[in-house]
């Protein structure tokens, strides 16, 4: 199959949309397909040549999280222009697709027009939830959704049922390593967390967390890796709560330095709001992290975290703090993570990805919807 991905964000910031685009790019093209990448100019993709990137270009003034910007709905309008004039490009030089892979609605209505122009069809990967986002993907030739939750709330809201396929993990990059942390252990605790940092993390309540349990026990040291809109506010946090010496917030820590950061800590953080899925869990679970997160995630992680109420500093102190001290529950918890996460390999999952594309590109329909 001939496979373009569209995605405004691949190369301009992180995050787990992006994480999983690039990890089916990579897969499709070593299963054999062709794959190009649609995207905003950004910082250079390491992906081999056999996957060719194209560009489209920033608008003026247009920052690298222009989402949060007050003029977001300008720049959209002015992306999704772009994204088809450079469409209808490619076309005019004789390029085609058998599928288009879109993961937001901004992509999906543009996906819409130029199938109507060239008949190519394309799939919705619905990433997370919303109304807008759940409507616009009943248009597609075919949805999936990374969640049962997302399933259910389509089922309910919008009467069709995407196909589920969850998100993958790379269990060769992201492994335990027996007798990693046995050495450190006397000297500190590491407690990781990766994200994006956006107000849906909640990354403010894991600083007000920090500040309890290194009152407590000023042993434990935090690592933040991520880059966002969120980080002048959180270093300012780090600074009024004098956690400069025991909190560090990398922006440099990128996507292939992760694994040596998971398994050189002692528990992953995350007290996020929402989440679609959440690809730092399974790769904190491969390499043997307990975890400790909000009640957001809980239906999807199942028994495999300690959960807290959202925006509850107080209560994250306690179960960060527990779960440093116990090392029978992080023992479970690294057991349960781990037996989780074998559901999860990308070897499994890309060829039931491979399946419903390849549906797609023969029949070029709407299988899904509900009368």
């Amino acid at each position: 199959m001939k496979i373009l991905f569209i995605h405004r964000w691949i190369g301009v910031h992180g995050g787990g949309t992006e994480t999983h685009v690039r990890e089916l790019a990579s897969r499709f093209q070593n299963l054999g397909h062709s794959v190009d990448i649609l995207t905003r100019e950004g910082r250079p993709l390491d992906f081999n040549d056999r996957i060719r990137v194209f560009r489209i270009s920033r608008t003026m003034r247009e920052s690298d999280h222009s989402y949060q910007d007050p003029r977001v709905y300008f720049y959209t309008l002015m992306f999704m222009l772009k994204c088809f004039l450079e469409l209808v490009r490619l076309r005019s030089r004789g390029r085609h697709y058998d599928v288009v892979s879109v993961h937001f609605s901004t992509e999906a209505v543009v996906m819409r027009m130029i199938r109507a122009l060239f008949g190519w069809p394309y799939v919705f990967i619905l990433e997370g939830y919303t109304s807008g986002e759940a409507r616009e993907a009943k248009h597609a030739n075919a949805a999936i959704a990374i969640s049962r939750e997302i399933v259910e709330q389509c089922e309910v809201n919008h009467r069709y049922a995407p196909v589920h396929i969850p998100v993958g993990v790379d269990l060769q990059r992201f492994c335990f390593q027996k007798g990693e942390r046995a050495e450190r252990a006397r000297a500190t605790q590491t407690v990781l967390t990766a994200c994006r940092l956006d107000p849906r993390k909640d990354v403010p309540t894991l600083i007000r967390a920090a500040s309890l349990v290194i009152a407590a026990n000023r042993r434990v040291r935090f690592l933040i890796a991520g880059d966002g809109i969120q980080r002048g506010i959180i270093e300012q946090m780090m600074q009024d709560l004098n956690l400069c010496n025991f909190v560090t917030c990398d922006p440099t820590i990128g996507y292939e330095d992760l694994p040596s950061y998971y398994q050189s800590s002692d528990l992953f953080v995350l007290p996020t709001l929402y989440e679609g899925f959440g690809i730092v869990f399974l790769e904190a679970m491969a390499c043997g992290l307990p975890i400790v997160t909000t009640t957001a995630v809980a239906r999807i992680l199942g028994n495999c975290a300690v959960y807290v109420p959202s925006r509850s500093p107080r209560k994250l102190a306690e179960a960060i703090l527990m779960v440093l001290g116990n090392q029978l529950a992080a023992k479970a918890l690294k057991e349960r993570g781990l037996r989780f996460v074998r559901d999860y390999d990308w070897n499994k999952l890309i060829r039931e990805y491979e399946a419903v594309y390849r549906d797609v590109a023969r029949h070029r329909r709407v299988s899904f919807l509900a009368d």
